[in-house]
């Protein structure tokens, strides 16, 4: 089940972002089981603009910066012009149908790769309802 297996690197990457170096925020959200108070710790990029646009992102989405963040710098170690071997493109390496569907026409926009990344991001916690326990282990 490829979408599970994603799942898994999303719950591994959000691990890693609350562990990430931090900038002050004030956000409580639920994810299944856990609630993640985010009050102390947002994850930073060293790029002022791109960790404003992390951030508006995740608060129009209901998604924690520090789990955008971790995306990121998984994916694409904030290279905007990240291109994988299989297509996947930008700072959220979508794959071009992926981006299409989530409202992005311009792959190396920083801010719309990273609205469509983030639109993304939501629907598959939707998917598993929020509950980080159903993502199959490896």
């Amino acid at each position: 089940m490829k979408h599970n297996r994603g799942f898994v690197l999303i719950l591994a990457l959000m691990i890693f972002a609350f562990n990430s170096p931090v900038m002050t925020n004030a956000q409580t959200y639920h994810t299944g089981t856990t609630d993640f108070d985010t009050s102390s710790n947002v994850s930073i990029s060293g790029d002022a603009d791109l960790d404003w646009i992390i951030y508006r992102a995740g608060e129009r989405a209901g998604v924690d910066p520090r789990f955008i963040h971790a995306v990121i710098k998984q994916e694409s170690r904030y290279e905007n012009e990240a291109i994988s071997q299989v297509g996947a493109q930008g700072l959220m390496q979508l794959m071009p149908a992926t981006a299409k569907r989530f409202g992005n026409t311009e792959p190396y926009n920083a801010e719309a790769n990273v609205e469509a990344g983030t639109k993304y991001l939501k629907w598959l916690l939707r998917r598993f309802n929020g509950d980080i326990n159903l993502a199959p282990r490896p």
